[in-house]
């Protein structure tokens, strides 16, 4: 079969057919961009529009993932020219129905990660039930959440990517299949986290239907950073460069070759001693009034407090003990986590760099069948748990204004009440006796 082609409003695309683990066939196009490359001046800027193109663009091949400092290897990978996404679409012979589309932002910290490899993100659980999947990668670390209060380094440019490549979506998803009518957006620790900030900011509204955040939330100690500004200060310090204002700072930083900038960026995160447990630095900050429109202006526990987020259907969740699965990245760490007396901050996280084919071979007979059907239920109807079947054997109930129903997921479905019940009133206590506002 012949790559399929696709024209949208920037030039057409060819993509290929591929095969999910179980020989379902469906299109894929990859390296689709959706901003100009946040290059040169343009770097710590809101990201701007994509140019279009002329003839057939190659979208069969991977793309750069964004410039960070791979833990793992202890080596700069990436590049800045990181702003594409993927699309993936059922081969459907159903050719005026529109699909339900299901947006992913990956984890990591908003240090680490990418959402356009399909070694660790490809579509093959979710495909083969009949939705289109939209992965991309967003600006991380320093370049994606410098904040210095200023229209040339407002903050939060990563999350801001993540909103043009909404548009994106709304502007260019009908092309392959999908409906931009009916968008859920859902990610995982760092994605999860930014799926909240997405329902919180008024810049998004009307750029998705429905949104599940798993293992992540704008509330969690490492989602959120007050001090941003003063973490980049460090960074002319560490190098032993005077810098006299903010001016001079900012033409450093954009000055400052890639690997530099984000080695010293990664130096100045194991620096910062303000911060109790495991942190990364430059994430998600609320940001001052300026001459740009603020993506997040106010606290997100008053914005939830308060009912300033969109009203649409969402869906959130974690896994049993998930911190222990990022302990071992940070062995310096450990001691302070236990010992540290004024630690307070629980911190869900999931490591999500797995093998999609080890994953369906130990989980598909306990409960992956179970999260595919209740997710891309969820992305359908607005619920998880439309019908009983054979799969999905029991219903999730919504939580209610004062039950907090949940639904616990392992060799079978239960539902229960109040989650942690003395973890949840001793935060509400800390929230709202620390929180002026209230």
């Amino acid at each position: 079969m012949s790559g399929p082609e696709v024209e949208i409003s920037d030039g057409k695309l060819k993509g290929k057919v591929c095969k999910t683990c179980n020989g379902v066939q469906f299109y894929t196009f990859k390296g689709i961009p959706y901003a100009k490359p946040p290059i040169g001046d343009l770097r710590f800027s809101t990201p701007q529009p994509p140019e279009p193109w002329d003839g057939v663009r190659d979208a069969t091949k991977e793309c750069n993932i964004c410039a960070q400092f791979d833990k793992a290897t202890a080596t700069f990978i990436g590049d800045e020219d990181c702003l594409y996404l993927n699309v993936y679409t059922p081969l459907t012979t159903n050719e005026g129905k529109k699909l339900p589309v299901m947006v992913f932002f990956h984890g990591g910290g908003f240090l680490f990660g990418h959402g356009t490899d399909d070694s660790a993100h490809g579509p093959d659980f979710l495909i083969e039930k009949e939705v289109v999947i939209v992965s991309l990668n967003y600006r991380l670390g320093i370049l994606g959440f410098l904040s210095l209060d200023r229209k040339e380094a407002p903050g939060n440019m990563g999350l801001r990517d993540q909103m043009l490549a909404l548009k994106w979506v709304q502007k260019n998803i009908s092309q392959f299949g999908g409906d931009p009518k009916n968008v859920t957006i859902f990610g995982i620790s760092a994605g999860g986290a930014s799926v909240e900030y997405l329902l919180l900011s008024p810049l998004t509204k009307g750029l998705f239907h429905k949104a599940i955040a798993q293992s992540g939330s704008s509330l969690l100690h490492w989602a959120q950073n007050e001090k941003v500004k003063e973490l980049a200060a460090k960074i002319p310090l560490l190098k032993k460069k005077v810098i006299k204002d903010e001016d001079q700072l900012l033409k450093y930083l954009k000055e400052m070759p890639i690997k530099e900038l984000i080695q010293a960026s990664m130096l100045a995160i194991g620096t910062d001693n303000s911060r109790g447990g495991i942190h990364f630095g430059f994430v998600p900050t609320v940001e001052k009034s300026g001459d740009w429109e603020q993506f997040i202006s106010k606290s997100t526990y008053e914005m939830l407090s308060k009912g300033e987020f969109a009203k649409v259907p969402f869906m959130s969740g974690f896994c049993t003990r998930e911190g222990l699965l990022v302990l071992p990245l940070y062995p310096s760490k450990l001691d302070s986590l236990v010992t540290e007396k004024s630690f307070i901050s629980h911190l869900p996280f999931d490591y999500d760099d797995t093998d999609k084919h080890e994953i369906e071979t130990k989980l598909k007979a306990t409960y992956l069948e179970e999260l595919v059907a209740m997710w891309t239920n969820f992305a359908k109807y607005g619920d998880p748990t439309p019908k009983i079947d054979d799969v999905i054997t029991t219903k999730w109930e919504p939580v209610g204004d004062n039950e907090m129903a949940y639904l616990v997921v392992n060799d079978k479905l239960t539902m229960k009440n109040k989650p942690y019940p003395r973890r949840t009133k001793l935060y509400e206590e800390l929230y709202r006796k620390f929180n002026s506002f209230l």
